[in-house]
C-alpha cells in the first residue's frame, strides 16, 4: 500500500479516489437535499472531508494504526459534516449507492 500511495499527482489512485468521493457529495446534495447549486463553502467542506479520509484510510492501509474496518467505518462517519451526513443517510435509504 505504501508505494500504491505514494504518488499524489494529477493521475494517482489517491486523486482518483478524491474526485470520486467529491462526485459522490455533490451528487447526494443535489438529488437528496435540494441543492441546485454547490457553493464555495460546500465545495471546501466537502474536499476537506474527502482529503481528510482518504488521509486516514491510507495511514490505517500502511499500519500506521490499527483498527477494524467497521471501526474505520464508524470513525469515518464520525466525522462527516452534518449536511453530508443527512445526505448519505437520505442516498442509503433510497436504495442508492456510494458508486
Amino acid at each position: 500500500y505504501n508505494r500504491l500511495f505514494a504518488e499524489k499527482g494529477q493521475n494517482s489512485i489517491y486523486e482518483y479516489i478524491h474526485e470520486h468521493n467529491v462526485d459522490v457529495n455533490e451528487r447526494y446534495l443535489t438529488r437528496h437535499m435540494g441543492v441546485s447549486s454547490i457553493d464555495d463553502h460546500t465545495k471546501l467542506l466537502i474536499s476537506h472531508y474527502s482529503r481528510g479520509n482518504i488521509g486516514a484510510i491510507i495511514d490505517w492501509l500502511c499500519g500506521a494504526f490499527v483498527a477494524t474496518p467497521r471501526e474505520m467505518a464508524e470513525h469515518g462517519f464520525a466525522v462527516i459534516p452534518d449536511i453530508l451526513k443527512e445526505a448519505h443517510l437520505k442516498a442509503i435509504g433510497s436504495g442508492e449507492t456510494f458508486v
